[in-house]
C-alpha cells in the first residue's frame, strides 16, 4: 500500500496461535494508511518473542492462549527487552482471572476476539498513544471483585513465601513439568521425601491439586517458565516482501472470468470482518457486505445477495455447515458452499462430506489456500466437485483406522470444551471454573462429563495429559 509521508505509522506484529486467524487479521489492519503490519505471523511462543525482539513493533496482537508462552508471561517478557512495544492480549475468552493476570503482567489491554474489526483497529492506534483499555462485559465485575483479589494475592503471596528453599526447588521442578522420580534423581532426595515435600507445598499453599499450585505460582510470578530462558538468537530483520496484495502475488482470474462474489458467514465475527477484508482487495472477488454470525441470518443474507459462493463455517450456530449446504442447494442452487473449519479430523470431514458441499478448506491453511478454493469453486462446475467429494468418501470409508485415535477425539471437542480443558489444567473446583466461564456448576459438571465421553479419558487428569500430549494445552 502506498502512505502518505505525512501520516504516523504505526508498526503492528500479529501473533496468534492459530496461523490463518493471524494472517488474515495482519493483512487487514495493513489495509489502514496509518498502520504497518510486520509480514511475519508466529504461531508458537518463542517465536513470537523472537520476532518482537528482531522487528521492535509500536503495538503487538498477542494470542492469551498462545502454546509455549501465554499472553501474561510474554507481557512481562517483552517488557524486559522492547519496554515501548505496547502488547494487546487477545482471546475468545475473557473472564475476570483472564483480564487480571493480562492487565497485572503489563499488557496495554485485553480485548476479546468478539470485537469488531472497526473496534479493533481503534483499539490498536489508542495502545499505540498510550491509552490502557479493557474491552468486555466482565470489565464491571472485574472491577468490583479488584479489592478482594488485591487481598487474596496478598494472603497468596505470604503462603509462597512460608515455603522453604527446598520446597522451592520441588515447586520449579513440578513447574517444569517433571515427574517425582525424576524430582528425586536431580536433587539427590528419595521419592518418599519429593512426595513428602508436594504435600507441604499443598498445604501451606491452601491449593488442591499440583496443577493449582503450580497455576498460581506462575500467574502471580512466584515461578517463571524455564523455556522462557533459553537463548533467543538476535537475527537482523529480514526485507519485507513487496505487498501486492491482500494473499500474496496476484493471480489471474478464474477460468469463468469476470468477478465472483462472496459472501463470509462464521462464528467469530473478528475473523469473518477481517477475511472478508482480504478477500475484498482482490481484483476478481467481490464481497457481500455483511457477515452473520449465526445460521439463520446467514440463510437470510445468502437468500438476499445470493453469493456465487459461501465461505461457511461448519460449526456455525443456529444452522450447522452439512445442513446449511443441504438446504441452498434447494433454496439457492447457483450458491457454491465451501465449508471452513478450525478441527478437521475424520469426524469434522465426514460431517461436512454429508452435506456435499463443493469444498473443504481448514482453517489452519494459508490466506493464499482461502483465496485459491474461494476461486476454484466459483471456476470449476458443481459435478467435477462432487466427483473429487466421492472420492474423499471412498478413501476414508475404506482407509485403515486413524494412526492417532486419541488426537481424532480431541479434534471433535467444541472451542468451549477446549477452554473447558484449559480451566482443568488450571486446577480448582468445579466452582472456580463455573465462575470463570459463567456457567452453573451443574453445567460445568455435565459438560466434564461429556468432555470425558468425547475424548474416552477416564478421568480429568487423564484428558488434560493427552491434552498436553498432542499441544492443546501449553
Amino acid at each position: 500500500m502506498v502512505r502518505r509521508s505525512k501520516v504516523p505509522v504505526i508498526r503492528v506484529l500479529v501473533a496468534d496461535s492459530q496461523r490463518l486467524f493471524g494472517e488474515v487479521l495482519g493483512t487487514a489492519l495493513d489495509l489502514e494508511i496509518d498502520l504497518e503490519v510486520i509480514p511475519h505471523y508466529p504461531t508458537r511462543g518463542r517465536a513470537a518473542l523472537d520476532a518482537i525482539r528482531r522487528h521492535q513493533p509500536d503495538v503487538v496482537i498477542y494470542d492469551q492462549w498462545m502454546l509455549e508462552v501465554d499472553g501474561p508471561a510474554a507481557t512481562r517478557v517483552v517488557a524486559s527487552f522492547s519496554p515501548a512495544t505496547k502488547v494487546l492480549v487477545l482471546s475468545w475468552y475473557h473472564g475476570p482471572l483472564q483480564i487480571q493476570a493480562a492487565l497485572g503482567a503489563g499488557a496495554a489491554g485485553f480485548l476479546p476476539k468478539s470485537l469488531r474489526l472497526e473496534e479493533l483497529i481503534e483499539a490498536v492506534r489508542r495502545a499505540a498513544a498510550g491509552d490502557p483499555l479493557v474491552f468486555g462485559e466482565e470489565l464491571a465485575r472485574l472491577v468490583e471483585s479488584i479489592d478482594d483479589r488485591w487481598q487474596g494475592g496478598v494472603e497468596l503471596e505470604e503462603r509462597f513465601g512460608s515455603l522453604s528453599p527446598r520446597e522451592i526447588q520441588v515447586l520449579r521442578a513440578l513447574a517444569g513439568a517433571a515427574a517425582p522420580p525424576q524430582i528425586a534423581e536431580a536433587l539427590g532426595i528419595s521419592i518418599g521425601t519429593v512426595k513428602n515435600h508436594i504435600h507441604h507445598i499443598l498445604a501451606k499453599t491452601a491449593t488442591s491439586s499440583q496443577l493449582e499450585v503450580v497455576s498460581l505460582a506462575r500467574l502471580f510470578g512466584f515461578v517463571v517458565d524455564s523455556r522462557l530462558r533459553l537463548p533467543i538468537s538476535p537475527r537482523p530483520p529480514s526485507p519485507a516482501p513487496v505487498k501486492s496484495g491482500a494473499a500474496g502475488s496476484p493471480r489471474p482470474p478464474p477460468a469463468s472470468g469476470g468477478t465472483c462474489s462472496v459472501m463470509v458467514a462464521d462464528t467469530e465475527r473478528l475473523f469473518a470482518e477481517a477475511l472478508g477484508r482480504c478477500l475484498g482487495q482482490e481484483t476478481d472477488l467481490a464481497v457481500v457486505a455483511t457477515f452473520p454470525v449465526s445460521g439463520l441470518a446467514a440463510v437470510d443474507a445468502i437468500l438476499r445477495h445470493r453469493p456465487d459462493v459461501v465461505l461457511y463455517d461448519l460449526w456455525l450456530r443456529g444452522l450447522q455447515g452439512a445442513a446449511a449446504v443441504r438446504a441452498l442447494r434447494e433454496w439457492s442452487p447457483a450458491t457454491k458452499a465451501v465449508l471452513s473449519t478450525w478441527f478437521h479430523g475424520r469426524p469434522q470431514i465426514r460431517r461436512a462430506l454429508a452435506g456435499r458441499p463443493v469444498s473443504m478448506v481448514p482453517k489452519t491453511s494459508a490466506l493464499s489456500g482461502v483465496v485459491d478454493a474461494v476461486r476454484a469453486a466459483h471456476a470449476r462446475p458443481l459435478e467435477q466437485h462432487w466427483a473429487e467429494l466421492l472420492e474423499i468418501v471412498e478413501i476414508l470409508r475404506e482407509g485403515e483406522t486413524p494412526p492417532d485415535e486419541r488426537l481424532d477425539r480431541l479434534l471433535t471437542l467444541s472451542p468451549r470444551e477446549l477452554e473447558l480443558l484449559h480451566q482443568l489444567a488450571l486446577g480448582g473446583p468445579a466452582k472456580r471454573i463455573a465462575q470463570e466461564m459463567s456457567l452453573a456448576v451443574g453445567t460445568v459438571k455435565n459438560s466434564i462429563h461429556q468432555l470425558l465421553a468425547k475424548t474416552g479419558a477416564r478421568n480429568q487428569t487423564e484428558a488434560v495429559a493427552m491434552a498436553r500430549e498432542h499441544g492443546f494445552l501449553d
